[in-house]
Order: C-alpha cells, then sequence, then structure tokens
C-alpha cells in the first residue's frame, strides 16, 4: 500500500528510497541498542550474579529505560538466552570463517582451541550462571546448560566423525567424547588463569598432545605429527 501511495504521489521512487534508508537507519540502532543491553547484563551477571540482578538494574546501567529493555526481553530469562544465542551464534560463525579451506588436520584443531580461548570469558560466565542455576535445582538453568553444551560442540563433533570415517580418531561416541574435550579445553583455560607463567602457546602445545594421547588412533597421531620418540614416551 505504501509503495502504492509513494509511486501515485508521482515522486515514489525518491521517497521509497528514502524511507528504505530510514528504515535500515532505525533497524541498525535498535540492534546496537539490543547488543548493548547484552553485553551490560553478562557484566552484571559477573558481578552480582544472574539470579540477583533485575531488568531495572540493567536499565539504570546502559541509561535505557526499563520499559524501553521489556520492548527487546519480556523478562530478564529472555535477555540471557538471547544473550547465549548471540555469543553461540558468533563463535561458530568465527570457527567456521577460520575453519574454511583449511585441510591440515593439525591447524584445524589449534584453530579451534584458540577461539574457544579467545572466546572463554563470554563463554564461561554464560556457563557458570547457568551452572549456579543447575546447582539450585533451577531445571530451566539446566535445560539452558544442556542446550548451551550441544550448541558448542555441534562443529566439534563434526570434526570428530569425519577423523573417526578416516581412521584418525578412535570409535566412540562423537558427543560424549566432544563433551569431555570442552571439559578438558575449560580446564586448561583455567590453568592459564591460575598459572601466569603459562602462555598461551604451551597450553595450546599440552591440549595438542592430550588430544594425540587421548583419543586418537596410531594412523591419527602420525597424521598429526607425534613423533616416534613421543609415541614412545
Amino acid at each position: 500500500m505504501i509503495k502504492r501511495r509513494l509511486h501515485e504521489s508521482g515522486d515514489g521512487g525518491r521517497d521509497l528510497s528514502r524511507l528504505s534508508s530510514v528504515l535500515d537507519t532505525t533497524g541498525g540502532h535498535k540492534q546496537k541498542r539490543k547488543q548493548k543491553i547484552m553485553e551490560t547484563a553478562l557484566r552484571l551477571y559477573q558481578e552480582r550474579g544472574f539470579y540477583s540482578t533485575s531488568l531495572r538494574d540493567i536499565a539504570e546501567e546502559t541509561g535505557i529505560s526499563t520499559s524501553s529493555i521489556y520492548s527487546y526481553f519480556p523478562d530478564k530469562r529472555e535477555l540471557f538466552v538471547a544473550m547465549i544465542e548471540h555469543v553461540i551464534a558468533t563463535v561458530k560463525k568465527e570457527l567456521e570463517q577460520a575453519l574454511q579451506g583449511e585441510t591440515d588436520i593439525a591447524r584445524r584443531s589449534a584453530i579451534m582451541f584458540g577461539i574457544y580461548f579467545n572466546n572463554y570469558p563470554k563463554i564461561g560466565e554464560i556457563m557458570n550462571q547457568l551452572r549456579a542455576g543447575a546447582a539450585v535445582g533451577d531445571q530451566w538453568a539446566k535445560d539452558k546448560l544442556s542446550k548451551l553444551y550441544r550448541d558448542m560442540s555441534e562443529i566439534l563433533i563434526k570434526e570428530l566423525k569425519a577423523g573417526m570415517e578416516a581412521g584418525r580418531v578412535r570409535d566412540m561416541d562423537p558427543e560424549t567424547l566432544a563433551f569431555f574435550i570442552l571439559a578438558v579445553d575449560e580446564a586448561i583455560v583455567h590453568l592459564a588463569t591460575l598459572d601466569k607463567s603459562m602462555s598461551p602457546e604451551k597450553i595450546a602445545l599440552f591440549g595438542d598432545y592430550f588430544a594425540k594421547m587421548g583419543y586418537l588412533t596410531e594412523k591419527g597421531r602420525q597424521e598429526m605429527g607425534l613423533s616416534e620418540a613421543e609415541q614412545k614416551d
């Protein structure tokens, strides 16, 4: 209807173009505001905890009215879900772009760990908040934590299945294996936080060695570049 009215005015093309530009700008502004709300919420959750932070608290920190925040998120749980989805989507996109065209198995492994390491401040905080809820029996938190692990494991599971088909990875349940790999990666990140002498490079090498000795077949170890001396050790 808008398009027809504009064309009837005799200046449809220019006005329609101007209208589209305004709508695009408005949409971009809304997305930036939504992003600001999520970033502020994550920081407050880290400082106070999810259960002790209200939408009013987030509104005060962002300088956005509470009613405006409600127009984006009906409650703080929906805000938290949106935050999880945004973080995971960002990490997945980064992984897919970084892995595109890379065929070297060792480099793919290093790339995946590096991206996880760099994004852990956000991922870890989300996991901590959900774990806190799960620990006190909040079924919502348990369900979201379970989904978060599944989403984080998606690309890793594909890599493991491909490795099993190629004979590099032992034949075992890929979902369970992916869960354990994520747990080991998280432990390594915590070690880096506690021990400043552990450089990212040193941590990556440890994780790589664990992978080679922990679940790879002989063929997998060879393709990952494990020397004969390392195999004997």
